[in-house]
């Protein structure tokens, strides 16, 4: 008996409250900040260029081995040495969202985004390519 007017008692107690059901898709939830969501190529809001040197660090970081690189280097003559991602192409189907890749780039190039809803009809539109993945931090 005493079990029942505890149940009871704590029914009645949430009874007024207001409901906590959100109406996903039109409510989204607030992501916190160390969500990992996709992987996103980091743009330097001052220079506008990508911070990514092409380096590879991420790539052989990626358990899954996902990463694919293709550097490139500015005009000699022109005095442009830097290296900068010629293509960046990584396969979101097959990435487990460790972060391992973020985790090994030294130059701060790489982000987990809070971008969580990534579904699709194709599997092939989730290889993602350098215009794809490039966000403004």
């Amino acid at each position: 008996m005493k079990g029942i007017i505890t149940g009871m008692r704590l029914t009645l107690s949430h009874l007024f409250d207001k409901p906590i059901t959100r109406q996903y898709p039109k409510e989204k939830p607030v992501m916190k900040d160390r969500f990992r969501g996709r992987v996103g190529l980091v743009r330097s809001r001052e220079t506008g260029e990508l911070k990514c040197v092409a380096c590879g660090l991420c790539a052989k970081a990626c358990p899954d081995n996902i990463i694919h690189i293709v550097p490139g280097t500015g005009d000699p003559e022109k005095g442009e040495k830097k290296k900068f991602p010629r293509e960046y192409t990584i396969d979101i189907s097959r990435c487990m969202y460790c972060g391992y890749c973020v985790e090994a780039c030294p130059f701060g190039a790489l982000t987990m985004t809070h971008e969580y809803e990534l579904a699709t009809y194709d599997k092939n539109d989730l290889i993602y390519t350098i215009d794809k993945i490039v966000v403004d931090i």
